[in-house]
């Protein structure tokens, strides 16, 4: 008896539960722009073709990798929701990083910003 009592109020309970967890629900999508910081153009690759060249590095996401005999390619993911195919020796962002290796679990990128002589370059490696 005391089961069907609390059993609408438990109904009640989940519904509402659920529908305030909906990840689908824009109403509830964080909308909040990342802060945006100053970044240095590098004088030492400006004339190469660029991957998502107004896009800051840090706000471009993986979806994943692709690797497939000798050929590998990484997926990522603007703000915009576009998908970008890049592989080794693309540039990518807005700090225009060079792809130098594609692995399982990890992207190594050269950064030439910081590079005086243009000859030697910042190794970052993105894990996932």
């Amino acid at each position: 008896m005391k089961v069907r009592r609390y059993l609408p109020i438990l109904f009640c309970l989940i519904a509402t539960l659920t529908q305030a967890s909906d990840p689908f629900d824009r109403r509830q999508r964080q909308t909040g722009a990342p802060m945006d910081t100053a970044i240095a153009t590098s004088l030492c690759r400006r004339d190469v073709a660029t991957l998502a060249p107004k896009t800051p590095i840090n706000q471009l996401k993986i979806i994943g990798v692709i690797i497939q005999f000798e050929q590998a390619k990484v997926l990522f993911s603007s703000p915009d929701q576009t998908v970008i195919s890049a592989s080794k020796g693309d540039n990518i962002g807005q700090e225009k990083m060079q792809i130098a290796q594609i692995s399982t679990h990890q992207i190594q990128l050269l950064n030439w910003q910081n590079s005086v002589d243009c000859r030697q370059a910042e190794t970052v490696l993105l894990k996932f």
